[in-house]
C-alpha cells in the first residue's frame, strides 16, 4: 500500500471535536507505528532530494523516539479554487491549537481541504469519477525539497526547513490522515486536525514561503508541489503519465488539473 494512501493513521491523533478545543498526538498502543518505524521504500525518495532521508517524531515528541522516511512525494486530493474562487468541493478548518509536549501550538487552521482530487482522506475515488478525463487529472506530485525563504538581519535567504513544515513530514511522509471522518463539501471543521500524505493545491508549485499562509502550518493540508529540480516538478496523472511541469504554469490551469471534475477542457500543452 501506498504511504500516502495509509490511512491506519501511524501517527495517531487524541483530539476534542469542539470549537477551539485542545488535543494532542500519542503512538501509544498503535501497531502501525512498530511497522512504518525505520522502514525505508527507495522508490518513494527523490535522488535529488535534499529533504533529510528520515523524520524523527522525537523532535516533536522527546518520549517517542521513532522515525518515519521522508517521502519526496504527495497524494492530490483536488484544488482550493476554481474557475477563480473557493472551490464548492471542499471544507473549511477552523481550528485551535493542540498539546505537544504540555505546550498548545497552532496547527491546520485555515486548512482549505478539496474533494474534487483523486487520492482523498478515507475515501476511494473509481476511473468513472474523473470526469475530465485521466490523461488531465494529477494523482500524485513531488515534494522532494523543503526549501523557503527565510526573513534574515542580512536580507531573505534560502534555507532547508529542518521541521518539514512545508515538505514530507508531517505533509506527506508516512504517518496515515488524522482526520476521522470523510470531507464533506461546505463544511467549516471546528475541530483540531491534522492531515498528512495528501494535499489540497492552492499554491503555485514551488513557492518561496515568506508569510504566515493559510494552510501551511504543522499538519496543516495546503502543502505546495515543490521540487529538488530546477524549473518545475515531476507529476503523476491518473493515466500513469509522468510529466514535468513548469513553475510558471497558469496557476488556474494548474487547479484544473488537480480538480477532476470542474468541466475545464485542458490541452495538452500545459
Amino acid at each position: 500500500m501506498l504511504p500516502w494512501m495509509d490511512h491506519g493513521n501511524a501517527f495517531s491523533r487524541l483530539q476534542s471535536d469542539t470549537p477551539g478545543g485542545v488535543g494532542g498526538f500519542s503512538n501509544t498502543g498503535n501497531p502501525n507505528m512498530d511497522v512504518l518505524d525505520g522502514l525505508y521504500v527507495e522508490p518513494y525518495r527523490c535522488p535529488s532530494s535534499a529533504v533529510p532521508q528520515w523524520a524523527r517524531v522525537k523532535e516533536l515528541l522527546p518520549g517517542e523516539d521513532v522515525k518515519f522516511l521522508g517521502a519526496s512525494y504527495v497524494g492530490i486530493s483536488g484544488a482550493a479554487f476554481r474557475n477563480g474562487a473557493v472551490n464548492p468541493d471542499t471544507a473549511y478548518v477552523v481550528a485551535g491549537p493542540v498539546l505537544l509536549n504540555g505546550k498548545p501550538i497552532p496547527v491546520a487552521d485555515g486548512t482549505i481541504h478539496a474533494i474534487s482530487g483523486i487520492l482523498l482522506q478515507n475515501e476511494c475515488i473509481a476511473i468513472r469519477d474523473i470526469k475530465d478525463g485521466m490523461t488531465t487529472t494529477m494523482m500524485v506530485a513531488e515534494q522532494s525539497t523543503a526549501r523557503f525563504m527565510l526573513a534574515t538581519p542580512g536580507g531573505p535567504e534560502l534555507v532547508d526547513d529542518p521541521n518539514f513544515v512545508l515538505s514530507s513530514y508531517p505533509g506527506s511522509a508516512w504517518p496515515g490522515t488524522g482526520l476521522k471522518t470523510t470531507v464533506k463539501a461546505g463544511d467549516t471543521i471546528y475541530y483540531n486536525h491534522t492531515l498528512s500524505n495528501v494535499t489540497t493545491l492552492r499554491y503555485p508549485i514551488n513557492m518561496q514561503h515568506t508569510a504566515n499562509l493559510g494552510g501551511l502550518g504543522l499538519g496543516a493540508g495546503n502543502k505546495p508541489i515543490m521540487s529538488a529540480h530546477l524549473g518545475g516538478a515531476h507529476v503523476l496523472f491518473a493515466d500513469g503519465g509522468v510529466r514535468m511541469l513548469n513553475e510558471s504554469i497558469d496557476f488556474n490551469t494548474l487547479m484544473s488539473l488537480a480538480d477532476r471534475k470542474d468541466g475545464n477542457v485542458i490541452s495538452g500543452n500545459f
